[in-house]
């Protein structure tokens, strides 16, 4: 098919370029040409060079033809075209394809002189830029010279030609030439590096135009003539020797360059020198340092006496710069004269290069560095004692820890960085030898080290110091232990907890613990051992493992901890509360809400709320999921603290169920500008919040909401709210107050579709007053007391999106039915003997389709739970708690299965004889495409 559309294309776009061909000939290139198109772009290297062959085979008169079919801008796509033609530029540029080549340097010149408009004329001269050899591209390009467009493309091709005629061709064209054509003239002859445009050029650093100066100065830079020194030279100094707009600096470095490339030394070094004696004030610092950089270049290995030199210069840049140099020349020699400019520096300038020679481990620079650590200078200390570990590493522990002894406090941090980097299996061992013998604050040292080590085998070397009378050491020692340990410290470890009275001992004494159990696998085998010493230890000591449980986790570990908090005085009930609060992972969260529901204790109430919360934050839960749990928690809170703190939570909940949560608050004053703030970040977060409710919510959140930015605020929602797309968007299907918009049962829709206008009229009547008994709202919620029947919505739905918060009772049976089609199912997942217990939210009443949910998301009786459906066409997504359960499965006519899903139906809520609970439900129609 590719192909017959390109053969139509070539007879009717570039038919004139094969016309002069006999009448089979034409046809035949077309042909060719055709297929040739219709494998660009190449699918890989071996379809390419498959297509290329092609190319060459049909000749220069083929390559001409589809250069040929090249078309203006706006006129149709150039890309099949510019990939053939590009692609084989580059392929005849291989060795061995020169007569090739030579083809295609006469077929794109060809095309050069027949093709109008400046873009596809330059896109040929890029090709001749790429195969142009000799006179032939020259002869066709000199003419562009001038051209105000294609200048540019046409002298970086001549440049790539490199010849005396391609020279001759540009410097004759600079003679005449204006504006950007003079630029680029300039520009190619400098890259040429052409000699004979010397004369030319120099007048032009002198112009008017300050970018031909600046491209004058760099071009004579890059030919560099010893005759150009002195006018760049000049330039330079005009300049100021700093690196400003024109250049002058930039090119005056390239031309000494240059010049130094070209064995010119002599020149060049009179020129670097020229620079470092008029550039030493230091403004000018950047210059000198690119003066000496191209220095050190030149001189290569022999740079380093100038560089020893530069290092004790007075600018601290330039020192640094001379040591960064002569980093690249580090061996015995050079480390032998820097040792000796160590000898009369200053404190300041001796850390420098020590720090230099220890980044480059100058080995014969050790005992010259370890020296300097008895400096009184901490500079220079501190620099040698760095070096010291980077250069000698183990071998220079000695002289280290023998520094130790005496060190200041910034020289015992040097020293435990220098240690902590250093290998070697004889680490260890050193450092906690020389323990005993060291003073307080070098012994605190080691221990850390020791514990960064993890260094178990020294284990009682750092366990007794937890003793010490020395607080530093002490502490140094709590801090080290917990890295430490393992099981085999565990009695230890047990016995030190139960006789420390201080709250921070206590707190790395169960940390250590901690770490030493994770030795055991098992939770159940870890809680067991602390639970078996927990029984042994004083009934004081007792809520000491607590924190221990906590950090273990487990069902055993959390049923002992509650278990405390229920059973214990108010001391343990306080600490068994905090270990609930720091609980390893979520599972602690029930148990805290537990306390919070049921506490008369303030001070427990806000503890349980607090850790509640951050549990709920902590775990892995779902959007729907954590916003069921914090109206858990606000249906507990007391206070305008907790209160405010659960609406913030709940304002990074970004669903639109939190959306109208955080909105219920709106009206209180004591938590508004938490409920305004929520409403906003959650609205706000996408656009796919608009309709009645979502506006109505904003526009009370813009009339309420306060702050310094509540101005940019306002503006931000108002601006929201003027993009919303048209529509409702979601809607309450229950107001919370009432059973408007909802009806009685009446058969099902097949039965009712055949009542006549009046039967159904008379049943709707029968159906109401049976609802109405059975269904009621309290509260704020729409509850079914257990007798009667369904309930229904008073209008047909089809395609939808919908929220719905559910709760049952124990042995609850209930669901949803979707366009009045059973069921989306609810029911208590313990009935183990109807097949309960793989949970809510399935499509109960399939036969061929899925029938059961993904998985098991149901929350524990009693509490509430979230549907998210979504219905499109025949099909039903349900996310039961933000938990995927059914994943776009057809639901099946349940009044027959013969027939597919009603287009529209009304939706129903199951009455199944227990009481079931039903809050926030929301939906969203979805339009039909």
């Amino acid at each position: 098919m590719k192909k017959v559309i390109f053969t139509l294309l070539l007879i009717t776009i570039c038919g004139s370029v094969v016309m002069a061909q006999p009448g089979n000939d034409q046809q035949l290139l077309t042909s060719k040409i055709a297929g040739i198109l219709a494998q660009m772009p190449s699918n890989d290297s071996v379809q390419l060079a498959a297509a290329m062959k092609e190319i060459a085979a049909i000749g220069e008169k083929g390559l001409a033809a589809i250069a040929g079919m090249l078309v203006n801008p706006g006129e149709g796509d150039n890309s099949k075209v510019e990939y053939a033609v590009n692609g084989f530029s580059y392929y005849v540029t291989q060795p061995g394809r020169e007569s090739w080549r030579k083809m295609s340097e006469h077929a794109l010149c060809q095309a050069l002189e027949k093709k109008t408009g400046a873009v596809n004329k330059a896109f040929l001269i890029s090709q001749l830029q790429i195969v142009g050899q000799g006179n032939e591209t020259v002869s066709c390009l000199k003419n562009y010279l001038t051209d105000e467009q294609l200048c540019d493309p046409a002298a970086r091709a001549l440049i790539k030609v490199n010849s005396p005629a391609a020279d001759k061709a540009l410097l004759s064209a600079l003679k005449s030439s204006r504006g950007n054509c003079r630029l680029s003239l300039v520009k190619a002859l400098g890259e040429s590096h052409n000699m004979s445009a010397i004369a030319a050029i120099t007048p032009l650093v002198n112009d008017k135009d300050a970018m031909v100066r600046k491209m004058a100065l760099n071009a004579l830079a890059n030919i560099a003539s010893p005759s150009s020194a002195p006018v760049l030279e000049k330039a330079a100094k005009a300049s100021g020797f700093t690196f400003d707009n024109t250049n002058a600096i930039d090119s005056y470095l390239l031309y000494l360059k240059h010049l130094g490339e070209k064995g010119n030394a002599t020149l060049a070094r009179k020129g670097i020198n020229f620079l470092m004696q008029n550039t030493k004030q230091d403004g000018l610092v950047q210059t000198r340092i690119a003066a000496m950089e191209l220095s050190a270049w030149m001189q290569g290995n022999k740079s380093t006496p100038a560089l020893v030199e530069a290092a004790g210069d007075k600018n601290p840049e330039y020192r640094a710069a001379a040591l960064r140099l002569a980093s690249n020349n580090i061996n015995a020699a050079t480390t032998a004269l820097w040792l000796q400019k160590l000898k009369n520096a200053s404190p300041e300038i001796q850390a420098e290069i020590i720090t230099m020679l220890g980044n480059k481990k100058a080995l014969t620079a050790l005992p010259a560095v370890t020296g300097a650590m008895k400096n009184k200078d901490t500079r220079v200390s501190i620099a040698a004692i760095t070096a010291a570990g980077k250069i000698g590493g183990e071998n220079a522990l000695p002289a280290i820890l023998s520094k130790l002894k005496n060190a200041n406090a910034e020289e015992i941090s040097a020293i435990k960085i220098a240690i902590g980097i250093m290998k070697g299996p004889g680490v260890v061992n050193k450092v906690s030898d020389a323990i005993p013998s060291m003073p307080a604050n070098a012994k605190a040292a080691l221990v850390s080290i020791l514990g960064e080590r993890a260094a178990h085998s020294k284990i009682n070397i750092v366990l007794p110091l937890l003793k010490s009378g020395d607080t530093i050491v002490r502490s140094a020692a709590l801090s080290a232990i917990p890295s430490m340990v393992n099981k085999d410290n565990l009695p230890e470890l047990f016995s030190l907890l139960e006789g420390s009275n201080e709250e921070k001992e206590i707190n790395t004494l169960q940390s250590a613990i901690i770490k030493a159990l994770s030795d055991i696998p098992g939770k159940p085998q870890q809680a067991g051992i602390v639970m078996e010493n927990m029984a042994k230890a004083p009934a004081d000591k007792k809520p000491l493992f607590f924190n221990i449980l906590a950090g273990i986790g487990g069902q055993q570990a959390l049923t002992t901890v509650s278990g405390a908090f229920e059973n214990g005085d108010a001391a343990t009930k306080n600490t068994a509360l905090n270990a609930l609060s720091q609980w390893n992972d979520s599972s602690a969260a029930a148990s805290l809400y537990k306390i919070g529901s049921e506490t008369m204790n303030e001070e427990f109430l806000s503890n349980s709320l607090k850790g509640y919360i951050h549990l709920i934050n902590m775990g892995k839960y779902p959007g729907p999921e954590k916003l069921l749990m914090l109206r858990k928690a606000m249906s507990i809170a007391k206070t305008t603290e907790q209160k405010q703190q659960i609406l913030q939570e709940a304002g990074r909940i970004r669903t639109f169920p939190a959306l109208v949560f955080a909105g219920e608050f709106l009206d209180d004053p004591s938590v508004q500008q938490a409920a305004a703030h929520s409403v906003m970040n959650i609205a706000l977060s996408d656009e796919k919040y608009y309709g009645t409710v979502v506006k109505g919510l904003l526009d009370k959140t813009i009339a309420v909401i306060k702050g310094p930015d509540s101005d940019y605020q306002k503006e931000a929602m108002r601006k929201f709210i003027s993009k919303m797309p048209a529509g409702d968007g979601f809607i309450a299907l229950f107001n919370g107050k009432n059973l408007d918009g909802w009806k009685g049962l009446v058969a099902n829709p097949i039965v009712r579709a055949k009542m006549d206008k009046d039967t159904l009229a008379k049943e709707q009547a029968k159906a109401d007053s049976i609802m109405r008994k059975g269904w009621y709202v309290e509260n704020g919620i729409l509850n079914f007391g257990g007798k009667g029947e369904n309930i229904c919505t008073d209008k047909k739905y089809g395609d939808f999106e919908m929220f719905v918060d559910w709760k049952i009772t124990k042995e609850g049976d209930a669901g949803i039915y979707l366009r009045g089609t059973p069921q989306v199912q609810i029911w208590d997942t313990s009935r183990r003997d109807v097949g309960a217990e793989v949970g809510s939210g399935g499509l109960y009443n399939n036969q061929s389709h899925a029938s059961k949910p993904l998985k098991l998301a149901d929350n524990a009786i009693g509490d509430w739970n979230n549907f998210h459906i979504i219905m499109n066409g025949d099909s039903v997504t349900v996310y039961l708690n933000g938990e995927l359960v059914v994943d776009n499965v057809v639901l099946e006519n349940y009044w027959d299965h013969n027939l597919p899903i009603f287009p529209e139906e009304q939706i129903e809520l199951q009455a199944h004889g227990t009481h079931v609970y039903y809050r926030d439900i929301y939906l969203r129609e979805i339009p039909k495409l």
